[in-house]
């Protein structure tokens, strides 16, 4: 939980019902103050649409041109995400990708691999939540605020199977579980699968 922030509260039925031994008068008002609540849990950065990423590495094949970078600064993360993701074991990897083919890509799927080739759990953005409010200690909290961030962590998120249509341009990010200080990772590789018989391997590091 970051320094002087007060731990959150929610209005589903289970933290509602934890109130019971609280004077009936205040449990009304924390009721109603936690269902009027509408504020998100973390503030969300928009990924750009349809952009390229500044800094980041590119590999291609088939036409496919990938570029990404995975974000492991705790200050980036933070001013991003409102939370400090890779101390949570989270490794957050900004993606663009452009299929300048006159035909559909096949699915791309996505695995992410650090320097002993060990595979990376990636999470979809309910998941990615769960995670770094686990890691914050978030137990009480408004549920409307929890549902606009999952929302916002929605809009940015990449599906974990994708398909760009002709020369159709995408950009968003994928998150995975490090299950450790994502800082401390080396040699970390994405490598896109569907292009070619092989993967599309991009290092990040």
């Amino acid at each position: 939980m970051r320094e002087g922030e007060k731990e959150r509260k929610s209005n589903d039925p289970t933290m509602i019902a934890t109130f019971r031994h609280l004077p009936f008068s205040l449990s009304i008002v924390l009721t109603l103050f936690f269902s009027a609540c509408s504020v998100p849990l973390y503030k969300v950065t928009p990924v750009p649409t349809n952009s390229q990423i500044t800094a980041g590495n590119t590999a291609s094949a088939n036409s496919l041109e990938v570029t990404a970078a995975a974000l492991l600064d705790d200050d980036q993360a933070f001013a991003r995400f409102e939370a400090n993701l890779p101390l949570a074991g989270i490794v957050v990897v900004d993606i663009y990708l452009m299929n300048r083919a006159q035909e559909k890509t096949k699915s791309l799927t996505f695995e992410l691999q650090d320097a002993s080739g060990k595979k990376l759990a990636l999470l979809d953005a309910k998941k990615q939540l769960k995670q770094i409010m686990k890691f914050e200690g978030v137990r009480l909290y408004p549920v409307e605020g929890r549902k606009q961030t999952l929302e916002q962590l929605q809009a940015i998120a990449l599906p974990k199977k994708l398909v760009l249509g002709a020369q159709e341009e995408k950009r968003g990010v994928l998150f995975f579980s490090a299950k450790q200080d994502a800082a401390q990772l080396q040699g970390l590789v994405l490598l896109v699968k569907g292009t070619t018989a092989q993967p599309l391997r991009l290092k990040l590091q």
